[in-house]
C-alpha cells in the first residue's frame, strides 16, 4: 500500500508543477498583449526626428 501512496504523492507534486508552469504562461501572454498595446521603444515612431532607412 506504500507504493500506491507515494504514486499519488508524486501526481500531485506533478499537477502543483503543471498548474505553476501555467499559471507563469499565462503571466508571458498578459505581460505580451500588455507589450503589443505600448509601442515598442526601440522602433523609431513615425514623427521621429531620427532619420529611417525609409525617410532617407
Amino acid at each position: 500500500m506504500n507504493n500506491l501512496s507515494e504514486r499519488q504523492e508524486a501526481r500531485g507534486k506533478r499537477q502543483e508543477a503543471r498548474g505553476k508552469r501555467q499559471e507563469a504562461k499565462g503571466k508571458r501572454q498578459k505581460a505580451r498583449g500588455n507589450a503589443e498595446l505600448t509601442p515598442d521603444s526601440r522602433l523609431p515612431t513615425p514623427d521621429s526626428p531620427l532619420p529611417t532607412p525609409y525617410s532617407l
